[in-house]
């Protein structure tokens, strides 16, 4: 889930994470799901880009890497809502005999890919037939909304009180790829016009309505806000897969730890950084 004026911070996450990482340990596809920056963004301070500059740069950005998602929208508190729908959409248009797991991530996540894999293996090795069973991994909280589609597409779907159930916090969170095709089925079903501070929490109510066999692990030790840093802190070790809540140079700081060294590859000596191509005019 990225934000379409994120130009450093994808290059840093595209460069520096996510190309490092070897595939004798984690195969993956990403795409970064990018709406359309709001035509006054930039207006009231002339130091910025302006959105149109800012858009044309995805677009450049695009047509060189072929990883951005476009979301017909402009970016608003409606917008991560859609993101999520349309990410199942997209991880799901693959068939669930060719992948293991769905994963979403905030761009203010720094993920550690390998060390999930490991921890899953670990930790639970009976969720790992993930082409077959519904499961789904990340911190989990518990919330009684529910929400039901509007009939009118461009209308907020209507919420009500409901059964309790658990919901994965937005920081991050994996699907099977089994559980990822049913939802994909019933994907006309799935109301998913709601606003910023509920995108996650629906995420639940889809599994409670439409999968409601689900296995849940919530993994608080491996998805967690660094201590003094947003609302669900927790030490950061080596058990720690996914660290929420942190800017671009704590993200260079964490990609420099000794301790973790050894999980990225080297940078290619012909390596061209994607970090200057982004430079502000």
């Amino acid at each position: 889930m990225s934000i379409a004026d994120e130009l450093d911070l994808r290059a840093f996450l595209r460069e520096n994470v996510y190309s490092r990482i070897s595939t004798d340990e984690v195969q993956f596809e990403l795409k970064f799901f990018v709406a359309r920056q709001p035509s006054a963004y930039g207006d009231l301070l002339p130091w910025r880009l302006s959105a149109g500059d800012v858009n044309r740069l995805v677009r450049e950005e695009h047509a060189r890497f072929g990883d951005i998602h476009f979301v017909d929208a402009v970016e608003n508190k409606w917008t991560l809502c859609l993101k999520r729908f349309l990410a199942l959409k997209w991880a799901a248009s693959v068939p669930q005999s060719e992948y293991d797991f769905f994963f979403t991530a905030d761009s203010d996540s720094f993920v550690r890919l390998a060390a999930l894999s490991r921890r899953m293996h670990h930790k639970r090795p009976d969720l790992l037939d993930p082409r077959r069973t519904f499961s789904m991994w990340g911190d989990m909280k518990a919330n009684w909304l529910h929400w039901r589609k509007a009939n009118d597409s461009s209308a907020p779907d209507e919420q009500y009180d409901g059964e309790w159930y658990d919901f994965p916090i937005g920081m991050g969170y994996l699907m099977s790829s089994a559980l990822t095709a049913r939802l994909n089925d019933v994907s006309d079903l799935l109301p998913h016009n709601v606003p910023y501070y509920s995108d996650d929490v629906l995420i639940g109510s889809w599994v409670a309505e439409y999968a409601p066999e689900t296995l849940l692990m919530s993994d608080k030790g491996g998805f967690h806000d660094p201590p003094l840093h947003g609302t669900q802190p927790f030490p950061v070790d080596y058990s720690t897969v996914l660290i929420h809540h942190i800017d671009i140079n704590e993200m260079r700081q964490l990609r420099a730890m000794p301790e973790w060294n050894g999980e990225w590859l080297p940078a290619p000596q012909s390596d061209e950084s994607t970090t200057s191509a982004w430079r502000k005019p």
